[in-house]
C-alpha cells in the first residue's frame, strides 16, 4: 500500500545516518512485520533513484538477481514483480509529481548503491547518457531473515562497517571532505559485455563520496 512505503519513506529520510539493520529495527517499530521492513530497506532507495534518474539517459536493468544461501550464484527476478518496488517507484514519482526536488529525494534515493554508483562516475568525468548499470543484486533473503545480523557477512546494497578503532587507524581520507566514517560494499563494474569486476566500495557517510578498490587488492582489507 501507497501509504506504507509513505510511512517507511519518512524513517529512511529522517534517518540518513543509520545503518540498514537500524533502520530494519525502526521499521519493526513502526509496525511493520520484518519480512516487509527488509523489503522495504532493499527496494524503495532504490525506486527513488531510479525515478529521479527517470528520462536522464542512464540505462537500467528491469531486474534484479538474488543471491543464493551459499552465495556462489544467483536468480533472477523481475522488479515489477515486487510488490514493494512497484509501490516504491509510484510513491517516488508522486512525490516528483507534486513538486519534491532533489533535496527532498536524496536522503532516500541517495542509499541506492545505483545512485551512489552514477554519482562517483559523473565525479570521474561520465556522461548520463554513457551510463549503462549491471543488476542490482541482493543477499539470500534467508539472510535477512535471522535474528541477528551479521556485521561481516556484507549485504552488497548497503553493508555497513563497523567504526571499531584498530580498523579506523587503516581507513583511508575522503578527498572531498577529510570524512573517515565509511560504509563498506561490493559492486559489480560491468565492461559492457566483456568483463565484469568485483569492486569494493567505501561510501563516505559524511558526503557520500565512492572510493572504489578492485576485490581482492586493496590495502584497505577490512574483512
Amino acid at each position: 500500500m501507497l501509504e506504507d512505503i509513505a510511512q517507511a519513506a519518512e524513517v529512511l529520510r529522517k534517518q540518513t545516518d543509520s545503518s540498514d539493520e537500524q533502520l530494519i529495527t525502526a521499521l519493526v517499530k513502526a509496525g511493520f512485520d520484518q519480512a516487509r521492513a527488509i523489503k522495504m530497506v532493499e527496494f524503495i532507495p532504490l525506486a527513488y533513484g531510479r525515478a529521479w534518474m527517470e528520462g536522464k539517459g542512464v540505462q537500467f536493468t528491469d531486474y534484479y538477481l538474488r543471491m543464493s544461501e551459499d552465495g556462489e550464484s544467483y536468480t533472477e527476478h523481475e522488479l515489477e514483480d515486487e510488490p514493494v518496488y512497484r509501490e516504491a517507484a509510484a510513491a517516488a514519482q508522486s512525490e516528483i509529481a507534486a513538486g519534491s526536488g532533489f533535496d527532498e529525494l536524496f536522503p532516500i534515493a541517495g542509499r541506492s548503491a545505483e545512485f551512489r554508483a552514477i554519482n562517483s562516475a559523473l565525479h570521474g568525468g561520465s556522461r548520463l547518457e554513457d551510463l549503462e548499470l549491471s543488476p542490482p543484486i541482493f543477499l539470500w533473503e534467508g539472510e535477512r531473515q535471522a535474528s541477528k545480523f551479521s556485521d561481516k557477512r556484507a549485504f552488497q546494497m548497503t553493508g555497513q562497517l563497523e567504526d571499531e578503532q584498530d580498523e579506523e587507524s587503516r581507513l583511508p581520507v575522503c578527498p572531498l571532505c577529510g570524512g573517515q566514517r565509511f560504509r563498506k560494499e561490493k559492486g559489480i563494474l560491468d565492461g559492457r559485455g566483456f568483463t565484469t569486476h568485483t569492486m569494493i566500495l567505501l561510501i563516505c557517510k559524511q558526503c557520500q563520496f565512492v572510493l572504489h578498490f578492485y576485490d581482492g587488492n586493496s590495502i584497505f582489507d577490512l574483512e
